[in-house]
């Protein structure tokens, strides 16, 4: 996101180039909880379409 701030300042658009800390300040920390889902085997594919 930081990076698409500073290209459109670059280019001469009016952005806030303080708006990414601001946002993270306001919205606080983000904690992701990771969880694996398992693939399903290639050869049930087409049961399941079919469903």
């Amino acid at each position: 996101m930081n990076i698409a701030i500073k290209h459109a300042a670059a280019r001469g658009i009016d952005v806030d180039l303080q708006l990414v800390p601001k946002a993270k300040a306001l919205l606080g920390k983000f904690i992701q909880n990771v969880q694996n889902i398992p693939a399903m085997p290639w050869k049930e594919v087409p049961a399941f379409i079919n469903l």
